[in-house]
């Protein structure tokens, strides 16, 4: 019965190995000038991961990597296609237009593989 148990925690960790991710952000301005609002759940990555497409945010984005030692800071117009990332916890918020409310954005990786080995 362990090695049951052993053996679907591993297949489990594997799956999450070379899953896919979704990172995305939303940017909701407030009235009058005042600070907006910027909505974003935290992805971590555990393996490099590969950015396979971008979708909204026209007026590009930034996206924050937090890692044990570092963060940083990568904003963009959205030429981030093919751009490796590191692991590390993930978060993304856009840069909407003056006249648009809100906007959203969604930056989709997947696991590097030996073909993507690029930065």
């Amino acid at each position: 019965m362990k090695s049951i148990f052993f053996t679907l925690l591993f297949i489990m960790f594997a799956v999450n190995q070379v899953a896919a991710a979704e990172i995305s952000g939303t940017y909701v301005r407030a009235e009058h000038g005042a600070n907006g609002k910027i909505v974003s759940k935290s992805v971590y990555l555990n393996v490099p991961h590969v950015v396979l497409r971008v979708t909204g945010a026209p007026d590009g984005f930034c996206l924050m990597r937090q890692s044990e030692d570092s963060e940083e800071v990568l904003c963009t117009g959205g030429k981030i296609i093919g751009k490796t990332l590191l692991p590390g916890a993930y978060t993304v918020f856009p840069s909407p237009p003056i006249n648009k409310h809100k906007e959203s954005v969604s930056v989709y990786t997947q696991p590097v593989t030996p073909h993507h080995k690029t930065n």
